[in-house]
């Protein structure tokens, strides 16, 4: 008898502990740690001189760039495409508005995250030189970001150069569009940290 009193308490147990396992895994998917606004971020970029960079962070530790693109970075960013991997970004991800060879809503304008596609490895602006750190100079450089880890180069389009690193995708461009002439509205929804 003993037996079967204790088979019936752990029967009860375990299916107090299962229910009460679901009701929790339930009751934290309807109320998640980060709300809606975390995974927006209101950009301003009327401090942007032509050839400035900044970084922006929202809430939820997206972290992105903004670069503002001169007349000249724009004309030299056409002549790239022979020097690429992925020149139209067809393997790479970027909004709809922004499959275009500049990869933007407005060609003035680069958005992107700050880390490579395939490792999280960030990269860095270098508007010089390359030479003097390695790099071949056996293709045009106008400046872009470097990934130092890898060996990734990119234009300033975020897209990688051939020859340069094993990695196949240009930088990520998250979701975005502009509110007003100078303020961006970047959304994170989807998207890992």
């Amino acid at each position: 008898m003993e037996i079967r009193t204790l088979y019936k308490t752990f029967m009860v147990f375990s299916a107090v502990a299962i229910v009460g396992g679901v009701a929790w895994v339930l009751l934290s998917a309807l109320n998640p740690s980060m709300s809606r606004s975390d995974l927006v971020l209101q950009v301003d970029v009327s401090d942007l001189a032509p050839g400035d960079l900044k970084y922006y962070s929202s809430p939820s530790k997206h972290r992105i760039m903004v670069l503002r693109r001169t007349k000249e970075d724009l004309e030299n960013l056409q002549g790239l495409s022979g020097y690429l991997k992925d020149p139209m970004s067809e393997r790479s991800r970027q909004p709809a508005e922004a499959k275009n060879p500049f990869r933007s809503v407005n060609p003035e304008y680069f958005v992107a995250y700050t880390h490579a596609e395939r490792l999280p490895y960030w990269v860095e602006y270098m508007p010089g030189d390359l030479t003097f750190m390695g790099y071949p100079s056996t293709h045009p450089w106008f400046g872009g970001f470097v990934n130092r880890a890898e060996g990734e180069i990119y234009d300033k389009a975020g897209r990688v150069y051939a020859g340069s690193s094993i990695e196949e995708k240009n930088l990520a461009v998250p979701e975005y569009r502009f509110i007003s002439r100078s303020t961006l509205l970047v959304t994170f929804l989807g998207e890992k940290t």
